[in-house]
């Protein structure tokens, strides 16, 4: 018999590549019914919303900073009013 967990509130998963991780996520998903947040789609999505090609090396470099503090921002801030 399968047990189903309450649900929890938002579940983060990331890690190195080709470890697993969206099997992970939808097990997680399937078991509790909770917001699961892949991130690399996150940071993918965030990263995309900039026009890196007309950028110079510096200004990319710059724009990647900002898309990690970006990302770790919402983090923090998931589940918050």
């Amino acid at each position: 018999m399968e047990q189903k967990i309450e649900s929890i509130g938002t579940v983060i998963i990331g890690g190195v590549s080709r470890t697993g991780k969206s099997r992970f996520a939808n097990l997680v998903f399937q078991q509790t019914r909770c917001t699961v947040v892949h991130l690399d789609s996150f940071l993918n999505a965030v990263r995309n919303n900039y026009p890196a090609p007309i950028l110079t090396p510096r200004e990319k470099e710059i724009c990647k900073d900002y898309c990690d503090t970006v990302l770790v921002k919402a983090i923090l801030n998931m589940g918050q009013d």
